[in-house]
């Protein structure tokens, strides 16, 4: 048989039933926020990539476009299949990750090692040496925000000062 609880220890029960009422509501809340903003951004990819295979290559909404990366020369920042986002910028700078449009009308990623007189030496990450060609304002579809990897949780593009640091002494001096 069970004691009856009194009344002051009734009392005394109640706020903390409360607060994991709370708690779980707010979890719930946070939890469907989460996937609302997860269905977005697959709507959203999808969109962009649909509208790309419909023979825009370069289709954005609110100037923000998807890409699926091609190949190994941004490893391991950007791996082979992610996904990048990337946003239209007024400027970019050393050290940015950016998507551009090459004469050749490839879509190519790299990270911006140095700028000279307007012109973008670009670099990838796993190559060797810059691109051959400077990269002109006019070329660039944007600057990477966002890499959506199968085996990560979505990530910015990691910082490589070593290269750049290298790179801008050498063709500076």
């Amino acid at each position: 048989t069970s004691e009856p609880i009194a009344p002051q220890n009734f009392a005394k029960q109640m706020p903390s039933e409360q607060k994991k009422k709370q708690k779980s509501k707010s979890n719930r809340i946070v939890g469907i926020i989460l996937d609302v903003v997860l269905v977005l951004m697959i709507l959203y990819i999808a969109i962009t990539l649909y509208l790309r295979s419909q023979g825009n290559p370069h289709a954005s909404i609110f100037g923000i476009t998807t890409h699926l990366v091609g190949s190994s020369s941004m490893e391991p920042a950007i791996m082979t299949h992610d996904i990048i986002i990337v946003k239209h910028c007024d400027s970019y700078d050393v050290g940015d990750v950016i998507t551009y449009i090459d004469d050749e009308g490839r879509s190519i990623t790299h990270r911006v090692i140095a700028v000279d007189f307007g012109s973008y030496i670009v670099q990838g990450d796993a190559n060797l040496y810059p691109d051959e060609n400077p990269v002109r304002f006019e070329q660039i579809v944007g600057k990477v925000i966002l890499v959506l990897s199968g085996n990560q949780l979505p990530h910015k593009v990691p910082p490589l000062t070593n290269k750049i640091a290298s790179f801008s002494a050498g063709y500076f001096y």
